[in-house]
């Protein structure tokens, strides 16, 4: 069984209907023929109305009336009297029933665009000790015909859905976390408008002395399409520091009657320097040297360029929403004692990092480094970068059994080193033998 997730537009001043519609649908097992539905909804934001029946061979249980709870939950009891095929549960689910609301619109937050407002079921738990059970979503197969209707329970899996409230114009900027090494990474940009708009002109402030703009990418556009000569130009300034580029949004909203909720438009393209010694903070809003604080997206309707944060002033119910970067622990792999990339190709988006096109396996030089730094070392040319990844077998200490064990496990077939190894990740965040790594693999990680 599953909620939908629903979008719904509300214009304060103008629009007279409230009311907000969302389906539950079902899939799997046509005999499950009972189900009772317990959903918890936020009641600050949302006034119960009704269950809707919109499958006519689902009716609610004769003599059992919907309740809600005080607390803000709605009980009831639905019967299938058809058992008409349905989906399989890896599928969307046949809609049988909607539940209706009203927005409560009062207090909208001043610094969103957008308002969440949560469904969820009540999982039925046979080991709990303090939830009523018939105060749970329960599925089974009902025997009709058994005087008593007899009740086999059956499993259900639930997924939660909920209303996402758009109630104001509003640029976005994804986020996410980078390693401490120079690399290049991919922000999503979203615009929500709940009005006609063909183009949009946007400005980026950024500290441009960790950070550049390198190139913005339309989501209208496979990548392949792009002709360089017909690229988005992007015009960099100083005061304040940033960015400005113009993006062609008429392509977009079809799905939702013309209005663009938060509609991801565009791929901005950066490029990090990997330092945190020399960042001024200078458009950030965040202290003096913090990495990343966040980059502050100020747009303007205006048929001109951006112009950074006072764009973003003459347009006074425009929502901006900053993308935050963070600096991540340090990714390796044990062995990599130079902290090297070749034939690597990090993770975007937030993919899994375990992958054999982004392995950077050690070679035989690891182990020779190793050896050379206990036994040979040559001041101004150390070759151990990550020395933490010289520690493969993570007892805190690198010693010759470091080199020994990695020249097995690459030629003889022995134990493999602790892990991360082969594919990047990051030691424990409570080892105590923690032994660092100035020089990480380049990662970056959306949120």
């Amino acid at each position: 069984m599953s909620i939908d997730d629903v979008d719904f537009v509300y214009k304060a001043g103008v629009q007279e209907s409230t009311r907000i519609s969302v389906p539950i649908r079902i899939a799997g097992n046509r005999q499950a023929n009972y189900v009772q539905l317990s959903v918890d909804y936020d009641r600050e934001r949302l006034s119960f109305r009704e269950v809707r029946i919109e499958d006519e061979q689902w009716v609610l249980w004769p003599g059992m009336p919907v309740t809600v709870d005080p607390e803000g939950r709605i009980l009831a009891t639905l019967i299938d009297l058809g058992g008409a095929p349905r989906p399989p549960p890896h599928e969307q689910g046949r809609h049988v029933v909607s539940l209706v609301y009203d927005l409560l619109p009062g207090n909208l937050p001043a610094d969103n665009y957008r308002l969440l407002a949560p469904l969820s079921f009540t999982p039925f738990d046979s080991q709990s000790l303090t939830q009523d059970p018939r105060e749970e979503t329960l599925a089974g197969i009902l025997d009709r015909s058994d005087e008593d209707s007899a009740l086999q329970l059956v499993q259900a899996h639930l997924s939660d859905g909920g209303v996402s409230v758009y109630y104001a114009n509003g640029i976005e900027i994804g986020g996410g976390g980078m390693t401490f090494r120079e690399q290049s990474f991919t922000l999503p940009l979203y615009i929500t408008h709940l009005g006609e708009i063909d183009a949009i002109s946007v400005g980026v402030d950024y500290d441009e002395l960790i950070l550049n703009l390198t190139r913005v990418h339309p989501m209208n556009l496979p990548a392949g399409e792009i002709d360089p000569a017909n690229a988005i130009a992007i015009f960099y300034r100083s005061s304040p520091a940033g960015a400005d580029f113009r993006l062609d949004v008429s392509g977009y909203g079809g799905a939702t009657g013309g209005f663009l909720l938060r509609e991801h438009v565009a791929d901005l393209e950066f490029h990090y320097a990997g330092s945190v010694e020399v960042g001024d903070g200078a458009g950030q809003g965040g202290p003096v040297n913090f990495v990343g604080a966040q980059l502050i997206v100020q747009p303007s309707l205006m048929r001109g360029l951006g112009e950074g944060r006072a764009a973003g002033n003459r347009n006074q119910g425009l929502k901006l929403l900053p993308g935050h970067l963070r600096i991540l622990r340090p990714y390796f792999v044990r062995g990599n004692v130079g902290s090297s990339i070749l034939g690597y190709n990090p993770p975007e988006d937030g993919a899994a990092l375990a992958r054999e096109t982004f392995r950077t396996a050690p070679t035989l030089s690891d182990s020779v480094a190793i050896l050379r730094w206990l036994f040979a070392p040559e001041p101004g040319r150390e070759s151990i970068t990550c020395m933490e990844a010289a520690d493969t077998d993570d007892d805190g200490n690198i010693q010759i059994d470091d080199a020994v064990l990695l020249l097995t496990s690459l030629f003889i077939g022995g134990d493999n080193p602790a892990a991360p190894f082969p594919y990047p990740g990051t030691d424990s965040a409570h080892s105590a033998l923690d032994m660092g790594c100035d020089v990480p693999l380049p990662v970056f990680v959306g949120d």
